[in-house]
């Protein structure tokens, strides 16, 4: 059994904890990546809508955002 507070100790950990510690911070990196290509996507459709909608500018996006928001 992993103690959570002895996982930054990671000569302490047994054989066998390795390798699930990296495991675990692995998918953490991974999820962090997944998260942060979901906000870049997000962002590049509300430019995608502001610029159907004739809009450049950035202070102008919040505009469109609220406009999406109220029709929903």
């Amino acid at each position: 059994m992993i103690n959570m507070f002895e996982v930054y100790k990671f000569e302490s950990l047994s054989k066998d904890d390795k390798p699930t510690v990296i495991l675990i911070i692995l998918i953490g990196i991974l999820i962090f990546i997944i998260l942060c290509w979901l906000m870049f996507l997000y962002i590049s459709a509300l430019k995608g809508k502001a610029k159907k909608l004739g809009i450049n500018h950035k202070e102008q996006i919040t505009k469109v955002i609220r406009k999406i928001k109220k029709q929903h």
